[in-house]
């Protein structure tokens, strides 16, 4: 080795081992030792015998990955931008940072073991070995990968709510969940993509019905008679309630809800009485032939005189009348739409029976395409049938032990203020421990107090168990709040710092979201899986491969019986011919010769004839 060697082979051994350990850094190893002794003895054999453009590109490529090595733990410890330091070392599947759950805390309280441990209490009809061999999503809720690839889930029985813009992936991890539920679900959207992603995997597990007036779907729409059942006056007033979508405004137009609620049960209740459907109730609710409502009540010993006395109400002149008649038209506006009427009223579609579907593991998909302003025209249908649904699955609920449904239901309700208004404050508030688990998607926290109010937003915000939220919403001021929402720690530096920074929380890329879980003080940051980047697991190949084993045996199974047939067909009498039916064919078989032999002779003197004549 020359001296020129010598030179040249010093600086690139430095130069080896500051990337060694700037990788290293950048990787989170401990173990760098290793690394560097790689690339030291690397350099040195490449120096020893290489040619100089060999060396030469020794020389440069380590100095490049020192740079870049830097330049990542420069920005991976950087205090002054603290938001794109956590960002980056999300990305590197690193711990973003102080007061986020550390790999211990994932490992002890968000694994699917931890999972496991809580699957007695959440799903009691599932034993020990059940819990073993069945998919993991039977008693968890997976909500994606975060630091150094862990799975971190959640348990079947908290209620979650999903906070994102359009397109950031939220309707795929619904999509997600809605696969792996193994419960009943009523799924609700203003397009097709759940329906279409999730049903054929669904149909294994249930029954499908579609509510789909229009036909996006492309399957026959289910009906529900919201007049049926509405002779009891407390089935009418529940009907009355989910049909009627309350507004946020105070005082009388506050009372005027109420009173409508109670002379639309009157109208329900009156048609129930005369075998009538919602056709009437529109027509006695645009003060016409209101007569007949009230002989239909008194002429039935069902009827209720206190709903009687609601009707002539309807009938007055002055500003309150008016003021129910305008808001029993906004409830029943989607009534004069025959392809909208005809998923409420008797037709040749599959029936809905909400008790039956409670006790079952279907899936209910309501499907309501997008309105031009800002509440969709089905919005009280789509209501009255959740509503339903969910007053059914209390039922089941408090019919069973431990009073819980199990496996539990799923209200997926996606665009849930646009389509389907329900009573969100109180149903997170009571549902869980009954084993109804709701899952509302939103694109903001003002899209919730537009529709139930400031306060109700704040209970939403409170009983909801779980939230993930999805960056690139630009308001600031909702991420504020939840990094409000999630505390604050103190940083390496001793300040008292957020968790979650706000401009954290907006810089997202799509598809990851942070999870702030009941029981758990340190979020995380996961990369959620949408439903088209599913695996087939284990459980799934076992029972497709049973399945075709099935088909092939009963295929196998028909083929031998329809061979036995023919061979049976084909094979002689077991006591031999039947000697008169032999000497019948034989018999009939010589008059035929004979007959033959006769055509035959006649022909040919008829050519002996044709030859003998003269010729002209």
């Amino acid at each position: 080795m020359n001296v020129l060697t010598l030179v040249l082979a010093v600086p690139a051994v430095l130069a080896a081992v500051t990337a060694a350990l700037a990788g290293s850094a950048m990787l989170g190893l401990t173990a760098w030792v290793p690394v560097t002794g790689a690339g030291l003895g690397l350099t040195l054999w490449l120096l020893w015998g290489a040619p100089a453009p060999l060396m030469l590109g020794v020389l440069v490529l380590p100095a490049a990955g020192s740079a870049f090595g830097f330049r990542v733990r420069y920005i991976l410890h950087d205090v002054k931008d603290r938001a794109r330091a956590m960002l980056l070392r999300a990305r590197l599947r690193r711990r973003p940072g102080p007061g986020w759950a550390t790999f211990g805390q994932i490992c002890s309280g968000w694994s699917r073991r931890a999972m496991r441990r809580t699957a007695a209490q959440t799903r009691p009809g599932l034993g020990r070995r059940a819990r073993l061999v069945r998919p993991a999503t039977d008693y968890l809720v997976r909500y994606g990968r975060a630091q150094w690839f862990r799975l971190c889930c959640g348990p079947l029985e908290n209620h979650c709510l999903i906070f994102g813009p359009p397109r950031c992936g939220k309707s795929g991890h619904l999509a997600d969940r809605i696969i792996g539920h193994p419960g009943a679900a009523v799924v609700t959207s203003t397009d097709t993509d759940l329906a279409d992603q999730t049903a054929p995997h669904r149909a294994k597990l249930g029954g499908l019905l579609f509510i789909d007036p229009e036909g996006l779907t492309g399957h026959p729409c289910a009906w529900v008679d919201p007049v049926a059942g509405c002779e009891h006056v407390a089935s009418a007033k529940r009907a009355a309630r989910g049909l009627i979508v309350p507004s946020t405004a105070t005082g009388d137009l506050r009372d005027w809800q109420h009173t409508a609620e109670l002379v639309l049960g009157a109208l329900l209740h009156a048609a129930a009485l005369g075998g009538l459907t919602l056709r009437e109730v529109f027509r006695w609710a645009s003060k016409q032939d209101l007569d007949r409502a009230q002989d239909l009540i008194k002429g039935d010993i069902r009827g209720s005189r206190e709903l009687l006395a609601m009707i002539p109400i309807l009938a007055a002149n002055d500003k309150a009348a008016g003021s129910i008649r305008m808001i029993l038209s906004a409830a029943l506006s989607w009534v004069a739409v025959p392809e909208l009427l005809a998923a409420a009223v008797p037709g040749p579609g599959p029936r809905l029976d909400p008790a039956a579907f409670a006790a079952g593991t279907g899936t209910l998909y309501l499907v309501a395409p997008d309105s031009a302003d800002e509440h969709s025209p089905l919005a009280p249908l789509f209501r009255y049938i959740t509503q339903e649904m969910h007053f059914a699955a209390r039922r089941a609920a408090s019919a069973r032990r431990p009073r819980r449904l199990d496996p539990p239901m799923l209200f997926a309700l996606d665009e849930v203020t646009q389509i389907c208004p329900v009573p969100l404050p109180h149903w997170l508030a009571d549902s869980a421990r009954r084993g109804i688990l709701m899952c509302p998607v939103v694109h903001s926290l003002g899209q919730i107090a537009d529709r139930w109010g400031q306060h109700a937003a704040d209970t939403i915000l409170d009983t909801a168990g779980d939230l993930l939220v999805y960056g690139g919403l630009k308001n600031l001021s909702f991420y504020q709040r939840i990094s409000d929402l999630v505390g604050r720690t103190k940083d390496a530096a001793g300040e008292d710092v957020p968790k979650v920074p706000a401009d954290v929380l907006q810089g997202m890329p799509d598809f990851w979201a942070v999870v702030k879980r009941r029981g758990q003080a340190a979020p995380v940051m996961v990369r959620t899986r949408p439903a088209w980047e599913r695996r087939r697991t284990l459980a799934v190949w076992c029972a497709d491969a049973v399945a075709v084993l099935r088909s092939r045996r009963q295929a196998l199974t028909a083929l031998a019986a329809a061979a036995g047939h023919l061979r049976s067909w084909l094979s002689p009498l077991p006591d031999g011919p039947d000697p008169a039916a032999v000497a019948d064919l034989e018999a009939e078989l010589d008059d035929l010769a004979d007959l033959d032999e006769g055509v035959s002779a006649a022909w040919e003197e008829f050519a002996d004839a044709d030859q003998r004549r003269p010729k002209s």
